[in-house]
C-alpha cells in the first residue's frame, strides 16, 4: 500500500472532493488530505523533524484547521509520497509579456508586434522559477522534498472582471494564442528548473484549459466568478475549482507517478 499525503492551501479542497470517485480505481494507494485556508497556510512550514505545522497560530485558527481536517499538523515522514498543492507560480508574470509581444513560436503572431525568442524568454522564466522556488518554503536541504502542484490558472470569466487583479487577463483576452503558448513555455521552464533541484513541478493537465490558456468555465467552483453583477470591479473568485477539476488533476498525478 502506497501512502500519499496531499497537503497545502484551500485548493486541496477540489482534490479531496474528487477522491471518493477515484479511490476504487486505485486500491493500492491510500490518500490523506490536509488543506488549510491560505492566510493560515502562509505560516506553515515543513520543520526539520518532518512535521508540517504552523510557526504561529491562534486558538481560533487552530480550531478552524481541525474542523476542516481533523488535525492541525501532519508528520510527513509517515507517508511514502508528498504532494504540495496550491503553490503560487505567478502565471500572470508570463502573461504580462504578451501585452507587448508574442513568443516567436506561434504562427499567428500579430503583425507589428515584437517576437520574443525562446532564449530570451528562457532567461526571464528561469529567474522567475528561482523566485517561485524560493517563495515556496521548500527546504532543499531537508529530508522531505514534496512534489509541487500550482494553483489553478484563473477561469475564463476573470476577463469580465474589472478588478485590478485580473487586468492582465482582460488586456490579453484578444491574443489568447500568444497567451496560451507563453504559459506553456513558462511551465516547461519551471518543470526543468525544479527538476534540476531534485523536485517535481506537476502542471495541471492541458485539457483543463481553453485555447486562450485560461481554465475552462466548466471547472469553476459553484459560487465562483464575479461577486455580484452590480459590482463588476469586485475581486470575486476565479481561482477555486470544482471536484471535476480536482478529479482530472488527481488522476493525472496518480497515473503518471504510480502506474
Amino acid at each position: 500500500m502506497m501512502n500519499l499525503i496531499i497537503f497545502g492551501n484551500s485548493h486541496v479542497g477540489a482534490w479531496r472532493e474528487a477522491w471518493p470517485t477515484l479511490a476504487p480505481d486505485y486500491p493500492d494507494i491510500n490518500v490523506t488530505f490536509f488543506g488549510i485556508p491560505e492566510m493560515i497556510h502562509r505560516r506553515y512550514r515543513i520543520q526539520d523533524t518532518g512535521v508540517f505545522s504552523a510557526l504561529k497560530i491562534s486558538d481560533d485558527e487552530r480550531k478552524r484547521v481541525v474542523d476542516i481536517n481533523g488535525f492541525d499538523q501532519v508528520q510527513l515522514k509517515d507517508y511514502d509520497r508528498h504532494l504540495w498543492v496550491g503553490m503560487n507560480w505567478k502565471p500572470e508574470n508570463a502573461v504580462m509579456i504578451t501585452t507587448s509581444g508574442d513568443p516567436d513560436t506561434i504562427e499567428d503572431a500579430s503583425t507589428g508586434r515584437p517576437a520574443y525568442s525562446k532564449p530570451f524568454l528562457k532567461a526571464i522564466f528561469e529567474l522567475q522559477a528561482a523566485n517561485i522556488l524560493r517563495d515556496s518554503r521548500v527546504n532543499l536541504d531537508g529530508s522531505i522534498r514534496p512534489d509541487m502542484h500550482p494553483r489553478p490558472i484563473y477561469a475564463e470569466e476573470c476577463q469580465s472582471s474589472l478588478h485590478p487583479l485580473y487586468d492582465v487577463w482582460r488586456e490579453t483576452a484578444d491574443i489568447g494564442s500568444a497567451r496560451s503558448a507563453i504559459l506553456g513555455y513558462y511551465e516547461e521552464i519551471i518543470v526543468d528548473y525544479f527538476s534540476r533541484q531534485g523536485l517535481k513541478f506537476v502542471p495541471s493537465p492541458m485539457g483543463l484549459r481553453s485555447s486562450s490558456g485560461a481554465t475552462k468555465s466548466e471547472y469553476l467552483s459553484a459560487g465562483g466568478g464575479i461577486a455580484s453583477l452590480r459590482t463588476p470591479a469586485s475581486r470575486g473568485d476565479f481561482s477555486h475549482m470544482n471536484a471535476e477539476y480536482g478529479r482530472v488533476c488527481l488522476k493525472n498525478y496518480l497515473d503518471y507517478y504510480f502506474t
